[in-house]
């Protein structure tokens, strides 16, 4: 992935997803995310790479950096492939760009990092806006919306639902999509774990 621009300070700045009813901060709950999920991410591939080295498997991260990209992308609905978030996606460009050119551990965490909340920001907005029934049978609809179909019909049963409803529920994945993004979907999909409402 070629680097991109850096995102405004002001996108940066934006720490504090905002929830009123109607609104949702989502580049300001990815900026804030970052940091938060920092642990649940680092764990997550540690135990990965601790299971890979247990089967005998090298870690190679230049090859593992490569894989990324597409892994993110194939985690998102076909209709996000143009960016809801560009400024977003320039940051994560740039960290997947750092983490292919540097090859170690601690950019590939920050890239994966970067990868799992841009994916939970993308889907979550995604929910927010379409009642399951509308891409339940959609072949082109994310694996991680998919494993998570019945809990996602769950959240739309309560009564006036809210995007940050969705964000907090897609937050609960984060562990898993980590394990998504790092190892694609039919490898990770065994740590996406159920999220209780």
């Amino acid at each position: 992935m070629e680097k991109a621009r850096t995102p405004s300070s002001k996108a940066k700045s934006a720490t504090k997803p905002n929830t009123s009813d109607n609104d949702f901060d989502y580049i300001g709950a990815y900026y804030s995310g970052e940091d938060s999920v920092r642990d649940d991410v680092q764990d997550m591939l540690r135990l990965i790479v601790a299971s890979k080295r247990e089967q005998g498997e090298d870690v190679n991260w230049e090859e593992w950096a490569s894989q990324l990209e597409h892994s993110i992308l194939s985690l998102l609905p076909s209709q996000y492939v143009e960016s809801p978030f560009p400024e977003v996606f320039s940051d994560v460009a740039n960290t997947l760009g750092d983490a292919e050119e540097d090859c170690s551990m601690e950019t590939f965490v920050r890239a994966v990092r970067a990868g799992t909340m841009y994916v939970t920001i993308c889907l979550s907005l995604y929910i927010s806006l379409r009642h399951p029934s509308m891409w339940e049978h959609d072949d082109d609809v994310s694996p991680v919306l998919q494993h998570y179909l019945p809990e996602i019909k769950q959240l739309w049963a309560q009564r006036r639902m809210k995007k940050n409803q969705t964000f907090e529920f897609m937050e609960g994945a984060i562990p898993g999509i980590a394990a998504v993004v790092c190892l694609g979907y039919t490898d990770g999909k065994r740590h996406l774990k159920p999220i209780i409402l």
